[in-house]
This record gives structure tokens, C-alpha cells and sequence, in this order.
């Protein structure tokens, strides 16, 4: 135990000061004792201090380290693209157990996930779907990751392998065989293309030398710690990408945010609802691919408005990410930090012409 050492210590003094006043009274005002001088034996004790340090947490989430699994915070991120397609592609796999999620714009006014996983290697994640010339700049703040996808045009998939920010992993991959169809998910009947799921425990085992482990996603806040001044009160919002209007919902019980996606919970296939711990609303210019003129491309390194929806308080400010190696960075309108919550996060890359619309009571009555 770290204190044994400090018990040790107190011990010792005890007893030399029990000596020292046992001699005192002994001697007393005797002349005769007086007389004869006895060098005082000294002792010095050096007391321990014990610095408690805090336990470890994952990097993408401010959390703990798991049980029996210390070496965690070592491993490479995973990152899945993932469908969200609302009347093919829900409920998905792995949308309640990844680390860090973020919602793109894609072609048709719809969005897709950009899923991250660290702590837990789910299995099956999906419906996995094609990435987007977006994706190339994200990657970077996770490390090298392994990035999972159905593919993409030669174009954008030239482009992640020419600036080597990840281990591509895809069906027509030398990791392959760790993709599959799934038709029949229990009660769910899935349709191709709506069907590609990924073991990423497997992947992982296979993947993982390939890569390197991720940096803090954030700076996190202690459980004592205050919001900043800044910080007020929220039912939620209401945001969207054009085909499905999204309701992050402010649930007390739950401790988070409770999604919902054209007017229904959104859940995975176990009916547990998306909560997140963190919403980080950022309004982010969007330019063309230059590999599609239909698809959206995010611009995600810069600085823009922004929202941080955090322990039932949404903070307005200005995020920025310097570099594509860099997380983001959020600032209060006063210039201060704002840590998140330890949990899961979402990350939601609105379009300008999108902004957020804050709730005014809870939807749910």
C-alpha cells in the first residue's frame, strides 16, 4: 500500500519522543545527575509524501480504463463509416458503443457516421459504407487508425492511400475476410448495399501493428469541475442535414443527450437509444469533392461558430483545429477552454446553412 511507508514514519517519531520525555523525567532538577552529561542520541526520520496519482483514463472518452484491460490506451483506433440511410439503414451496429462519432454531410442531403472505436471493439459494426474525400482529414487526429469503408471512387480512395493517414481496410481489402453480408439480422431484413457489417475485434487482431494508438480527443472535465459562467441551461436542439431532421433531447435520468431522427428514438438493434455525454454542434464550410461534383466535402481544419452541449448546458463559442493532426478546440465567448464530460461524444459538422435550432421546453412534454 503507498502508505505504509508515512505509518512507518509516524511510528518512529512516536517513540523517540517517548524516550526523550521518559529521560526528562527521570533527570528531573538532581544535582548529581546534572552533573553527568550524556550526549543526546539523535534520530532523524524523513516522512514519505504519497502522491495519489489519478488513474488512467481512454484517450476518446475520459473515462477509466477498463478492468483487466490496461493496455487499452495502446491500442490503435478503429474507425468505421457507417450508413444512415433512415428507412434502409437503421437501427445501425456500434452507433451506442463507440468512443467518438461523427455526422457528415453527404450526397443527397443526407448524412453518414464517421465511427471511432477504442475502448470497446465491437462486433459486428454496420452497415459500412463508402467514404467520402471528408474522411481524409479526420483521420489524422486519431493517430494512424484503420479506417474500415465499402469503398469509394478511385479517386477518393487514391487520395487516403496517397496521404497514408490510416491502414485502409475495406470488403476488397487484404482484410476482407473480416467483411461480410448480413441479410438476416434477428427480426431485421437487410438489403444490399444497406447490409456490409465488420468484425473489428478480428480486424483489430489482424490490422493493429499496422497502425498507432490515438492522442487525447479533448481536455476533460473532473467530476468537481464547473462549467464555465458562460454556460446555460437546455431542453436540446433541433438540427439537420436535409433529408432527416435530428432532436438531441437534454434526459436528466440518463445523465446525456438522447437522440432522435425523424421523430423516433434512435437505436441500435438491441433498442438501446443513442445517449451522448457530449454534442459538439460546429458550423463548417462545405466546399465540392474534387472526385465527385455531387459529394460534399467537408473543411474541417479552421475555425468556425460553435455550440458545446454538455451536462444538460449548452456553451456558445469558436472552435478550431489548426492542423488535420490537431483535435478540436473549443472556446467560450470569453476566450476560456471548454472541457467535456467524460463519456461518449458526437460531433455533428452542420452546414452554414444549417444552423441549430435550440429547444424552448421538452419535446416529450
Amino acid at each position: 500500500m503507498p502508505t505504509r511507508p508515512l505509518r512507518r514514519a509516524t511510528t518512529l517519531v512516536a517513540l523517540v519522543l517517548s524516550l526523550a520525555l521518559l529521560a526528562v523525567a527521570c533527570g528531573g532538577d538532581d544535582d548529581e545527575s546534572a552533573s553527568t552529561t550524556t550526549a543526546p542520541s539523535t534520530t532523524t526520520t524523513e516522512a514519505t509524501t504519497t502522491t495519489t496519482e489519478p488513474p488512467p483514463v481512454m484517450q476518446l472518452t475520459g473515462l477509466p480504463v477498463p478492468d483487466g484491460d490496461e493496455l487499452a490506451p495502446l491500442r490503435t483506433a478503429m474507425i468505421v463509416k457507417i450508413d444512415n440511410n433512415n428507412s434502409n439503414a437503421r437501427p445501425q451496429r456500434g452507433i451506442t458503443t463507440a468512443d467518438v462519432v461523427i455526422e457528415e454531410a453527404v450526397e443527397g442531403n443526407e448524412s453518414r457516421f464517421f465511427a471511432i472505436f477504442h475502448t470497446n471493439l465491437t462486433d459486428p459494426v454496420g452497415p459500412v459504407r463508402s467514404a467520402r474525400t471528408s474522411d481524409i482529414d479526420l483521420m489524422p487526429m486519431f493517430g494512424r487508425p484503420t479506417f474500415s469503408s465499402s469503398g469509394g471512387n478511385a479517386g477518393t480512395m487514391g487520395s487516403i492511400r496517397d496521404n497514408d493517414v490510416a491502414v485502409v481496410a475495406g470488403h476488397d481489402s487484404p482484410f476482407g475476410s473480416f467483411f461480410f453480408r448480413l441479410n438476416n439480422d434477428g427480426d431485421i431484413r437487410r438489403r444490399g448495399p444497406h447490409n456490409l457489417f465488420v468484425n473489428l475485434s478480428e480486424l483489430y487482431a489482424a490490422a493493429a501493428d499496422q497502425g498507432s494508438s490515438p492522442p487525447p480527443f479533448a481536455t476533460w472535465r473532473g467530476a468537481d469541475d464547473a462549467l464555465p459562467e458562460t454556460a446555460l441551461p437546455t431542453f436540446g436542439v433541433d438540427i439537420t442535414f436535409g433529408q432527416n431532421p435530428i432532436q438531441w433531447v437534454w434526459d436528466e435520468p440518463a445523465g446525456g443527450f438522447l437522440r432522435w431522427q425523424r421523430g423516433t428514438p434512435h437505436v441500435d438493434p438491441d433498442g438501446t437509444q443513442v445517449n451522448a455525454d457530449n454534442v459538439l454542434l460546429l458550423m463548417t464550410p462545405y466546399a465540392v469533392s474534387p472526385f465527385d461534383a455531387t459529394s460534399p466535402e467537408a473543411r474541417s481544419v479552421g475555425s468556425g461558430e460553435g455550440w458545446v452541449l454538455t451536462a444538460g448546458q449548452a456553451i456558445h463559442g469558436t472552435w478550431t483545429r489548426e492542423t488535420r493532426e490537431a483535435t478540436y478546440t473549443f472556446t467560450d465567448d470569453e476566450g476560456n477552454v471548454v472541457p467535456l464530460t467524460p463519456g461518449q461524444t458526437w460531433v455533428e459538422l452542420l452546414k452554414p446553412q444549417n444552423p441549430p435550432s435550440f429547444l424552448e421546453a421538452d419535446p416529450r412534454g
